[in-house]
């Protein structure tokens, strides 16, 4: 996983919990613990990985 992580970095892909690496392009947005997809799917963010996740959603769109 972390070499999948690694390779799609440079795609806007941000690996926010132990089992999943989502394009953010598709983020709705953001709750406490969770992501909603543009498609409604709802996958679990990693604590210590939210904070980073928010910084990077700022930066390229609104959320």
């Amino acid at each position: 996983m972390k070499e999948y992580e690694n390779r799609l970095r440079e795609y806007r892909f941000y690996r926010c919990h132990i089992s999943y690496i989502v394009n953010t392009d598709y983020v709705a947005n953001i709750q406490e613990n969770v992501l909603r997809m543009n498609n409604r799917k709802i996958i679990p963010i990693s604590r210590y990985r939210r904070k980073e996740l928010v910084q990077i959603m700022h930066k390229t769109k609104t959320i």
